[in-house]
């Protein structure tokens, strides 16, 4: 090949590359784009805003159960207690190394929908629960199944919205977290006068409401959690079809399936890595506590479950 030939041939590879280049940035923040966006919020942060909430609700409701009668009812101490809510978080850890190999494998909308199933059920039968060894089983399950959750969200929102759209993103779950406690208090009040109906504890009607909840809203997660950008839900049109092109290769993410030793290596050397981990720790020590004790911090204050 000629000195021409090849300098015509880097010519057009250069054009070539320079107009996908500016196809990147074609749709940002144009008025198409942020059609689909809320198109993509209504059909995604509406589920997950049920389901953080659905599992903060989930996660207190030891501490709302400690008031109504669970402590007389399945004869613990205190010290019983605190490990009910201490080996919550074990099954937590426990299932983060199964999990990160399933997420990889399954789609997110009927992998998680399914979770969400059997974490309600496991729920439900805590309304059974006679003994601290009871209780402690399915305190560890409720950890395992509930430690897939926020995994989960980490990749939808890191797959489903750019960068810059995400910190808004969180902002919205955390909004869901402040809800769950305001409205969780005033389901916890209900609870409350239902001591006795049918011959139960208000403890038990709580965790059968939050069971099943948590049941309706694996199902709604199964069949309607919008997973991918590709999603049968969203109806994209042809010019959607490019922004969601566009905006995939100006994420850079994309959902392996395979673990890589050398991304596993990679993530190790990050120091970011350990630097949020430090702040996530610190942060659930001291939430950790509240949420488990709270209540209990409130009757010793000498106000009653009903007040």
């Amino acid at each position: 090949m000629s000195h021409e030939s090849q300098e015509m041939d880097l010519m057009t590879k250069d054009d070539d590359f320079a107009k996908e280049a500016d196809g990147v940035q074609k749709f940002m923040n144009t008025k198409e784009e942020r059609a689909f966006v809320r198109k993509l919020n209504w059909k995604v942060l509406p589920t997950i805003f049920l389901i953080i909430f659905i599992q903060f609700c989930d996660k207190s409701a030891l501490s709302v159960a400690a008031v109504l009668g669970i402590m007389e009812d399945a004869n613990l101490s205190g010290t019983q207690f605190s490990w009910l809510g201490s080996i919550f978080y074990l099954g937590y850890l426990i299932c983060q190394i199964p999990n990160n190999y399933l997420l990889q494998r399954l789609p997110i909308a009927r992998y998680l929908g399914s979770v969400l199933l059997l974490w309600g059920i496991v729920m439900t039968l805590t309304s059974l629960c006679q003994s601290f060894a009871q209780l402690a089983g399915c305190r560890l399950l409720l950890g395992f199944f509930e430690g897939v959750t926020y995994p989960c969200v980490y990749i939808l929102l890191n797959t489903l919205y750019r960068r810059s759209e995400q910190s808004m993103c969180w902002g919205f779950i955390g909004l869901s977290t402040s809800i769950g406690t305001v409205l969780g208090v005033v389901v916890a009040y209900g609870l409350a006068h239902m001591d006795g109906v049918a011959d139960m504890r208000a403890w038990r009607w709580g965790y059968i409401v939050f069971g099943i909840a948590t049941i309706l809203i694996g199902v709604l997660t199964f069949f309607f959690l919008v997973d991918d950008t590709h999603h049968r839900l969203l109806r994209l049109t042809e010019i959607e079809l490019e922004i969601v092109k566009e905006r995939v290769q100006d994420n850079c993410v994309v959902r392996n399936r395979t673990i890589r030793s050398k991304q596993i290596l990679e993530a190790i050397q990050e120091p970011r890595l350990y630097l949020i981990s430090f702040a996530n720790l610190l942060n659930s020590i001291e939430n950790g506590g509240l949420v488990t004790f709270s209540t209990l911090f409130v009757q010793g204050l000498g106000f009653s479950a009903v007040c």
